[in-house]
């Protein structure tokens, strides 16, 4: 799928060149009409083509001491649209052109889990991948490359011991494992824990100066804003707790109410607002499949007092003495 997808971006820079260069003879504009009408995969390739030429104009302009309106000559535009594919890649140019495209070039095999559903992705190594809740990850696999992006969401990778580094890239990090089993939640705070084997986190930008941090089991690291980090010890148990949704369960072990609500509605279109300050504080205690909504807000009216209040799809929780 990565190749067919740079192929048509190659294809609709090959067209651009040939528009920009004066008009197609009618053979040509036909076959032209054509393939943009065959697929709107096409016309976004178009786009982003025309895009591109426009930027490659502007940095000739500046390079040569010109007005960024003037014309690039076509010698010229052929050669640095060129230069710039072959030095840098669709991903190269697409960091020139922002996030959408470079989502679009790097894309590969694209697999995304739905609202409450745990999928598992096997992998052409004997790795695997298991995607938690609203969970949407890209997979590039060849000779020479184990790669997955995540986009949004958590899961669970099993790596198999191979040649070839297993890399996770995750917002502005990289994770690199030869052979482990961890868990990468992408969130405001981004947690990477280990349960077997080791990982290395590194900065994507291979220009930032910073050692890459190297976890073993039972470690994990948490990264806030502004790539400011924590490692921390973990245990089998706490591991065994958060990772429940493996299985389609979440568990809590005395989590306060606020952060138990966070979790569920993780799961489910039905979201659960804490109303009360002094409720949210309270401590959690239960086994819970992690779609059911109805048996968790159950459980808070029989053993805590909690008044359950539907508007809509939100449940409002609040205690039946207010």
């Amino acid at each position: 799928m990565s190749a067919r997808k740079n192929e048509t971006d190659l294809e609709a820079f090959r067209w651009v060149v040939l528009i920009e260069e004066g008009p197609l003879p009618p053979e040509q504009q036909r076959e032209f009409e054509t393939w943009l009408a065959l697929t709107p995969k096409h016309r976004g390739a178009f786009i982003r083509a025309r895009a591109a030429s426009l930027h490659f104009d502007r940095v000739g302009a500046l390079a040569a001491g010109r007005g960024v309106l003037s014309p690039q000559p076509n010698g010229a535009r052929r050669k640095l649209i060129a230069a710039a594919l072959s030095a840098t890649s669709l991903v190269g140019v697409g960091a020139w052109l922002g996030r959408q495209w470079i989502e679009d070039a790097w894309r590969g095999e694209r697999y995304v889990s739905s609202l409450g559903q745990v999928m598992r992705v096997a992998l052409p190594d004997g790795s695997t991948l298991l995607l938690n809740t609203a969970t949407e990850v890209f997979v590039r696999y060849g000779r020479n490359r184990r790669e997955i992006r995540i986009a949004r969401g958590e899961a669970l990778f099993t790596v198999a011991r191979a040649i070839q580094p297993f890399t996770v890239h995750v917002g502005e990090w990289i994770v690199r494992a030869v052979s482990a089993v961890f868990a990468v939640h992408q969130g405001p705070v981004m947690s990477i824990a280990v349960t077997e084997g080791n990982v290395e986190v590194l900065p994507a930008d291979s220009s930032a100066i910073r050692e890459p941090q190297r976890l073993v089991a039972n470690q994990e690291v948490l990264v806030g804003a502004g790539g400011v980090w924590r490692v921390l010890p973990v245990s089998d148990a706490e591991l065994g707790r958060r990772l429940a949704w493996r299985t389609g369960m979440v568990v809590f072990d005395g989590q306060p109410l606020h952060a138990v609500v966070a979790e569920m509605n993780r799961y489910s279109a039905r979201q659960i607002v804490c109303d009360d300050p002094v409720l949210s504080e309270r401590h959690i205690v239960g086994v819970f499949g992690m779609t059911d909504t109805q048996t968790f807000v159950s459980m808070l009216e029989t053993q805590f007092g909690v008044e359950a209040v539907l508007e809509g799809t939100t449940v409002h929780l609040r205690s039946r003495s207010q």
